[in-house]
């Protein structure tokens, strides 16, 4: 990185895949000079080729004097330049997309112009947050970016990227916002609220647990006081709860529910009727597609969280793995929504 007054010049080298590039040719170049076989020696030869001919090298210039930001993207096969005023600029962030082989994530830089555009650095994403992250946060802090009200790609489409927009799907109007972890400063996650349905002075709360997991040792045995810290990590207030001090877990849940949730309340025979068939069907579906381990790492999925309260209906987690999930998460609540109105 190159920092003055007036310009900021930072260079994204693919390392990994230059090291690899060059640690395949020489193989391949030793296999052939010992006398090895010749086709093993041209394939390996042939793959680091591919690495160090596709390997391309951005250099990102931001310039205060003429107000331009330019990524400047340059292969041995392929060159291009992306130009735009410093004045279009909504945002710099790092995308996160789930990895080929679904363990874990992989990232690239990204530029969100003010109409709503997504502009990727480069065409591939890499392994590696914090470098990515380091980067983003140099080049928002020389353009004036303090922070971003809008999401990256890959957490929430663009369509539902405006905070506080009202959307409506079948008949029932909603809002979605990006959800952080503590060691994210990207959205990680999504919360997801209906005010089409409303408790009368009552609340239901029900989180997704690993398969196997005691209710009894989940959350109940440490009483309301985590109960609270875990709400209002979830960006659940006060009046969404009320009665807390006297909930309580519901037990028993029916069988396939009680394997993947556990539920907490201030009126058990009203929470019963909230918590009917079909809402609990839309819940073990969720937990069967994107069940939570023991051992939970941060790459895996995400604990699901729904509440039925007087604001309305939530749904809430951390951590979604792909886009998919987002359009999942809206039609879960659509349907809650829908079930409720209509019992």
């Amino acid at each position: 990185m190159l920092q003055n007054d007036s310009q900021l010049v930072v260079r994204d080298i693919p390392l990994l895949q230059l090291v690899f590039g060059i640690l395949f040719v020489g193989v391949g170049a030793l296999v052939v000079y010992s006398g090895g076989p010749l086709i093993f020696g041209a394939i390996f030869a042939a793959i680091g080729l591919c690495f160090l001919l596709f390997s391309s090298i951005i250099t990102i210039t931001a310039d205060r004097m003429t107000q331009t930001f330019n990524i400047n993207c340059r292969s041995p096969f392929r060159h291009t330049l992306t130009q735009l005023p410093f004045n279009e600029i909504d945002g710099i962030n790092v995308e996160r997309r789930v990895s080929s082989n679904r363990r874990g994530f992989t990232y690239r830089l990204t530029l969100l112009r003010k109409d709503g555009e997504i502009v990727p650095f480069r065409a591939t994403t890499t392994t590696g947050w914090k470098g990515k992250e380091r980067q983003a946060e140099q080049l928002r802090e020389f353009l004036g970016i303090k922070y971003t009200n809008r999401i990256p790609s890959g957490i929430l489409p663009r369509d539902f990227s405006r905070l506080y927009e009202t959307h409506e799907t079948n008949g029932v109007q909603w809002q979605i916002e990006p959800m952080y972890t503590a060691t994210s400063s990207v959205p990680t996650g999504a919360r997801w609220h209906s005010p089409d349905f409303k408790t009368p002075g009552i609340f239901l709360f029900v989180a997704q647990k690993a398969e196997g997991q005691s209710s009894q040792g989940f959350l109940a045995s440490l009483g309301s006081m985590f109960i609270r810290q875990a709400l209002s990590l979830h960006g659940f207030s006060v009046e969404d709860t009320p009665g807390l001090q006297q909930a309580k877990t519901l037990a028993p849940l029916e069988p396939a529910l009680e394997r993947h949730f556990m539920a907490y309340t201030n009126s058990p025979s009203e929470a019963n009727k909230l918590l009917n068939s079909t809402v609990a069907a839309q819940l073990v579906s969720w937990s069967e597609r994107y069940p939570l381990k023991q051992l939970q790492r941060s790459s895996c999925n995400g604990q699901l969280m729904m509440l039925f309260g007087p604001n309305g209906v939530f749904l809430v987690t951390m951590s979604l793995g792909q886009s998919s999930q987002v359009y999942e998460l809206i039609s879960m609540g659509v349907e809650l929504v829908k079930t409720q109105n209509a019992g």
